[in-house]
């Protein structure tokens, strides 16, 4: 509320601070149909804006700030409610007027409020038509925020706004995927990296928006989110991205990016030893099997018999169906005489498929083992 006349400046501003204290703890504690009696209360939210704006400068309040902020971020948890927000151009102008210049915890919570703005389909055409850059204040946040909370919470926000929506964030700036590309290779927390990967499974998933990219571009943010060794969630994003490349673009162009690319399988056969989620390892699979078939050529490489080893192997394969198609693989690379020198030369590999033809039942697989084998005895 506007302060009487009578009232000192520092005792109305206290009493307003912790008012919206209250109201914080309420919209953080209640339930969205009390959210909405909250919002509904005449002069709440525009009294809330004003103290946003009273809270920079010359009389800059932290507090408020994060009090505001967090209200803002809360509101919006409900979609109903974020889409009543966003038909007042204020709200938004708040939330980023705290994001470009806020305090650590402002600026983490008014990422997330519009991360939550984002969730709504009809939310995200306003949020890019607003009269202030939400896109790309939301990119300078990702790459220049020291506080890592931050960059997370405004890459799930970009993240969100693409869900659904990626043509029109590359027609916005032409830098975005460049952007995403950045972000991939060059940020140290893994989570916001992994926002920042799973924007750009979005950008395979449609087909128009993935052609406006360039393909060796685009091959070379997959190949960074295959070869992420330290955090296992990258792999089964990494190889599905793999596989919606070549579905969209064709063999012929992932096996001319893939030769491009001689440390992708050093990678692949770190990664391929710690992987838990057996899927991904069928990928990968799979993935060893297509490339055999077509550029076997490119795979007489010491990581890639590795990491055919890994998968023939019962107990790191996890799976006699990845064996299988592991086998497949081998068979399919041990064909061309060129390539038996590089895998009688890895003993790893030899082993494994001595192990496979003995601990397997009589019948093609064996002797398909058995025959990988006797091919490769000359070149040892």
């Amino acid at each position: 509320h506007e302060p009487d006349a009578t009232d000192s400046v520092a005792r109305s501003t206290s009493c307003a601070i912790e008012a919206l204290g209250v109201v914080k703890e309420l919209s953080f504690r209640c339930q969205d149909k009390d959210k909405l009696a909250m919002f509904q209360v005449k002069g709440l939210l525009h009294s809330i804006l004003k103290m946003v704006l009273s809270a920079f400068g010359s009389t800059n309040i932290p507090k408020v700030q994060e009090y505001a902020s967090s209200v803002l971020w809360n509101f919006a948890v409900d979609s109903t409610l974020a889409a009543q927000m966003l038909q007042m151009d204020e709200v938004v102008d708040a939330v980023l007027l705290i994001l470009e210049e806020g305090d650590a915890k402002a600026r983490r919570n008014a990422a997330s409020a519009l991360g939550n703005f984002a969730t709504k389909a009809e939310n995200k055409k306003s949020l890019l038509m607003h009269d202030r850059p939400v896109l790309q204040t939301l990119m300078l946040r990702v790459k220049n925020d020291m506080e890592k909370d931050t960059r997370r919470r405004a890459m799930r926000a970009l993240r969100c706004l693409a869900t659904g929506n990626v043509r029109m964030l590359l027609s916005e700036t032409k830098l975005f995927f460049v952007f995403l590309l950045d972000v991939i290779k060059n940020e140290t927390d893994a989570d916001t990296k992994l926002q920042a990967c799973r924007t750009v499974s979005l950008i395979l998933e449609d087909q128009e928006a993935a052609r406006v990219c360039d393909p060796k571009i685009l091959w070379t943010a997959v190949a960074e989110i295959c070869q992420e060794k330290d955090d296992p969630r990258f792999a089964d994003l990494g190889y599905e991205s793999c596989v919606s490349y070549v579905k969209l673009f064709g063999i012929d162009t992932f096996t001319d990016v893939f030769m491009e690319t001689p440390t992708f399988f050093e990678g692949v056969a770190t990664v391929v030893k710690s992987l838990q989620n057996l899927e991904s390892k069928k990928k990968i699979a799979k993935l060893l099997l297509k490339l055999a078939k077509i550029a076997c050529n490119q795979l007489a490489e010491q990581p890639v018999m590795y990491t055919l080893a890994t998968l023939l192997d019962p107990i790191s394969s996890g799976s006699e169906e990845i064996q299988t198609t592991a086998l497949r693989a081998a068979v399919e690379i041990s064909l061309r005489e060129s390539n038996r020198k590089a895998m009688a030369d890895n003993e790893a590999l030899l082993t494994a498929l001595v192990n496979y033809a003995l601990a397997s039942p009589e019948g093609q697989l064996k002797n398909s083992a058995k025959e990988t084998i006797i091919r490769l005895v000359p070149a040892l």
